[in-house]
């Protein structure tokens, strides 16, 4: 349990002209952090042969109780009760499949929507997407769980070791040409500049081809 975290005072209201600056910070932040580690391992041998194999396991979790953040209408967009660092987005719903899906959804506060967009969640029913329908997504960027398996081998004068690793439980952001089409589509001269992959294309959303409305998993590309 860790108090006194600096935290910069959201609460307290724009209007008291604070201006570029930003709200004053205190040191009024309060997280809980809990988590347990378990290591087993057996080892024995014979005469010139000595083994020993083993695995370790960590869960670690962190959990905001007060982050003097501004007092939210809806629960979903409050910090608490989330872990410290974990994204915030817009909820994805699926990709609009013509005209008539466009009109019977809500509207979006940040520009044009057309066939074979990406649609968004209205968390909050209000018919439209906007910043009130933001709220925490995926997992925190650092992982909850570790763990390793690990091995020695020993036999007169060689000897083998080696350790395999993994984590879980975390979100990695893959913001680059590999995920998105068209990404750095201005270009530096690099050779992936603007690219299209292989999997855009096959999946992606063609408007005048019918065939690809219901299927599609990726948005239009043009």
């Amino acid at each position: 349990h860790n108090t006194q975290i600096l935290v910069q005072r959201s609460s307290i209201s724009t209007m008291l002209g604070f201006g570029t600056t930003g709200n004053p910070k205190s040191n009024s932040g309060i997280t809980t952090n809990r988590g347990y580690e378990i290591d087993l391992s057996v080892d024995g041998g014979k005469r010139d042969f000595y083994y020993q194999v083993g695995i370790q396991f960590t869960n670690v979790h962190n959990e905001i109780d007060f982050n003097d953040e501004q007092d939210f209408e809806f629960n979903y967009r409050k910090s608490k009760g989330n872990s410290i660092n974990r994204p915030t987005g817009y909820v994805a719903n699926g990709l609009y499949k013509d005209e008539q899906d466009l009109l019977n959804s809500p509207v979006t506060s940040f520009g044009n929507s057309y066939p074979g967009d990406i649609k968004y969640r209205d968390l909050n029913g209000d018919g439209k997407v906007d910043i009130n329908d933001v709220s925490y997504i995926g997992k925190n960027n650092l992982p909850e769980l570790y763990g390793a398996f690990y091995f020695t081998f020993l036999w007169k004068g060689f000897d083998l070791r080696g350790t395999l690793t993994f984590v879980g439980e975390r979100s990695y952001n893959a913001h680059n040409v590999s995920t998105i089409a068209f990404y750095n589509v201005a270009g530096t001269g690099g050779q992936y500049d603007g690219n299209v992959q292989q999997f855009h294309w096959d999946n992606r959303y063609v408007p005048s081809d019918p065939s690809t409305w219901d299927k599609a998993t990726y948005p239009r590309l043009s």
